[in-house]
């Protein structure tokens, strides 16, 4: 009877166990549930902004010194104490996007506005006079600008294309490019960089975890090269011009990845003699409107004996209707030649349901340490706010061949002037200056 007991036991056990394992076989893990996120990916804002609104921002130049603003002023462009105010209005409905400014420099005042409608943008006087005022005696522009139009104008298909995008965040969603590329990207993240920490997800890497991404982001791209092609069409779609080929642009990426190896994880590794990760850490509530963090620094030494590193950290909270957060990045640069650059950028953000206010302020300064000139002493913020307003209704100016100039002739004819160089002829002029400049030094430090 005891033995009985025992064995019905036992086998109680084992059937216990081996639901538990099943069950937790079954459990989404940490990368999962990132992918699935980023499949259900929702624009965390009122859709209705990218639909009708309105928004005001300020941007102030509150120092602007170094003997980089001397050779700017003798140019006649003085930037400190510039101050600009910025207003715009979205009617999405209309495909009319109007931005207005008014801009304080030097003791002089410019104020303009600017349309985007379907497929052109409309300048008006005060945009003309801004170009006289900066073209100086150029004869184009006083050639462009005899009759005194009250509009110039131009017109481009690529503009329309602008539309489809914010058509694709009034739905709160990303671009499908943008989506299937962080899917591609994620996907090839190996698992073991992925955690559960209580009710956060948590992707971390450090300079290992990031040669191995690096290393597994390649060996996908090789392998999934008709997927990766369409992807990178599909982010391009917005910026292609009339007539390039979707077709013979996905056949030339396909190719090109077919022809060029996957570098080994030593090569891989070489580069972070240079380029080194010290920190990438993603965390992310699996409670909706919880928090998200992202910090990241990436540090750098050059062959030539230039340091420094970049910064960003990001945190957020909240949902649509009460979303906060804030970001700042650093940059430093200590160049070997005696040039420190150091540049920050701090700000944040709150939307409140149907409207919004962001502020940012930036610094930035450069400085030779050998000769003690002060190069660049830069201070700058910015204010904006803004709101949906569902009653707007835009109207874009009337366009005859009485108020009106078509500048579209005058860009075309300067793109063509532009010389067309092949990439190949670059890349042998590039390697050619830098062996002769740097290439007996650069194959020391790789040794």
């Amino acid at each position: 009877m005891i033995r009985k007991t025992l064995l019905a036991f036992l086998l109680t056990l084992l059937l216990c166990f081996s639901v538990a394992f099943a069950s937790g076989a079954g459990q989404p893990t940490a990368k999962d549930l990132v992918l699935a996120k980023i499949k259900n990916f929702s624009l965390p804002v009122d859709k209705d902004f990218y639909d009708k609104s309105v928004g005001k921002t300020n941007f102030t130049i509150s120092k602007f010194e170094g003997s980089l603003a001397e050779e700017l002023e003798a140019e006649g462009l003085v930037l400190n104490g510039l101050s600009m105010d910025l207003s715009t209005q979205l009617d999405e409905s209309k495909n009319i996007l109007q931005l207005d400014y008014d801009i304080d420099a030097a003791n002089k005042n410019y104020a303009g506005g600017v349309f985007i409608t379907n497929d052109k943008i409309i300048f008006n006087k005060g945009v003309i006079k801004l170009l006289q005022d900066l073209g100086e005696d150029d004869p184009e522009i006083e050639e462009l600008l005899q009759g005194n139009p009250r509009y110039l104008y131009l017109v481009d298909s690529e503009i329309s294309k602008l539309w489809k995008q914010i058509a694709t965040y009034k739905n709160q969603q990303l671009p499908e490019g943008y989506k299937e590329m962080l899917l591609f990207m994620v996907e090839a993240i190996p698992d073991k960089y992925f955690k559960l920490s209580g009710s956060r997800v948590v992707i971390e890497l450090d300079q290992q975890g990031m040669e191995d991404f690096i290393y597994s982001f390649l060996t996908k791209v090789r392998n999934e090269k008709e997927r990766f092609a369409d992807i990178i069409i599909s982010i391009n779609q917005y910026q292609m011009h009339a007539g390039q080929d979707a077709e013979e642009m996905r056949a030339a990426i396909i190719a090109g990845i077919e022809e060029n190896p996957i570098p080994t994880r030593e090569e891989i590794h070489e580069i972070s003699k240079f380029l080194k990760m010290e920190q990438l850490k993603y965390e992310a509530s699996l409670i909706p409107g919880g928090t998200k963090s992202f910090n990241m620094k990436i540090s750098f030494t050059s062959p030539f004996g230039d340091t420094g590193y970049f910064t960003v950290n990001y945190d957020a909270v909240g949902s649509e209707n009460n979303l906060k957060g804030h970001y700042q990045a650093a940059f430093k640069y200590n160049g070997a030649e005696n040039v420190i650059v150091d540049a920050h950028v701090k700000g944040n953000f709150n939307y409140h349901g149907p409207a919004a206010d962001d502020y940012f302020t930036v610094t930035a300064s450069a400085e030779d340490t050998a000769t003690g000139e002060l190069m660049l002493d830069l201070e700058a913020k910015s204010t904006s706010t803004s709101k949906v307003k569902k009653y707007l209704h835009l109207k874009a100016p009337n366009l005859t061949d009485s108020n009106s100039v078509d500048i579209t002739p005058l860009l075309e004819a300067d793109d063509e002037e532009v010389e067309v160089v092949e990439v190949e002829d670059l890349e042998v002029e590039f390697e050619k200056e830098f062996d002769e400049e740097f290439g007996e030094e650069f194959e020391e430090d790789l040794n």
